[in-house]
């Protein structure tokens, strides 16, 4: 049932995998790890990406069985973590916008050495396995602290274009998306998906979630 609801969906969650004071030791561990590593992989100014790679407790995270177990199901035994992103969301902070992703460039430097995902898409049919996102609260991510929220079912179109060029951040503009206002890749302009049934995804530090890149999501 859950399979069947990512699919028709894009997303599927919560699953618990820390109790909440567990959840709150071990990302208080990994920002201590993050800070005295030497080996961090790259500077992004954006995101603080693939911090798996040099963080042992991070490393342990993506690694859980509980986790693993769940990918294998959606994406079959053959899995890679190719990226990770480690992000804060502060009190009065912008919410981030709707978007969606495949390329996972949109807002990036060119001269960064972030990595991106390619794939066959020749399947063009299968919808769900791809790649698949594991979104992993460490403190709570209730309504009322901006949770995740998805437009069900719209990993099935496209309705922006992640390739299309944002305009540069400026301080009188919303910056909805790292600084940049990411309405600007509509497909269609006049297109809201606030109007749509929104899903919200409440969580509890220590749950985890998964969702397609592709489904419309924001916060």
């Amino acid at each position: 049932e859950q399979i069947e609801f990512f699919k028709e969906n894009g997303f599927v969650g919560p699953f618990n995998l820390y109790g909440e004071e567990e959840a709150v030791g071990k990302w208080t561990r990994a920002k201590m790890e993050m800070v005295v590593s030497e080996n961090k992989p790259h500077n992004s100014t954006v995101l603080n990406y693939d911090r798996h790679l040099d963080c042992e407790t991070l490393s342990e995270h993506i690694m859980r069985p509980e986790i693993v177990g769940r990918l294998q199901s959606l994406l079959g035994e053959d899995i890679i973590c190719w990226k990770s992103n480690v992000f804060p969301k502060y009190p009065g902070d912008e919410g981030t916008g709707w978007h969606q992703a495949e390329t996972f460039k949109a807002g990036q430097d060119v001269n960064e050495p972030v990595a991106s995902l390619n794939f066959d898409k020749s399947d063009t049919d299968d919808v769900v396995t791809t790649e698949v996102t594991v979104w992993t609260a460490f403190s709570p991510a209730q309504k009322e602290h901006g949770c995740m929220h998805f437009i069900p079912g719209s990993h099935k179109s496209w309705y922006y274009d992640e390739s299309m060029a944002l305009s540069p951040p400026v301080e009188a503009k919303k910056h909805d998306f790292f600084g940049y206002d990411f309405s600007e890749c509509k497909l269609d302009p006049s297109w809201n998906p606030d109007e749509e049934d929104v899903y919200e995804m409440a969580m509890n530090a220590g749950q985890f979630m998964f969702f397609s890149s592709k489904c419309v999501h924001g916060s």
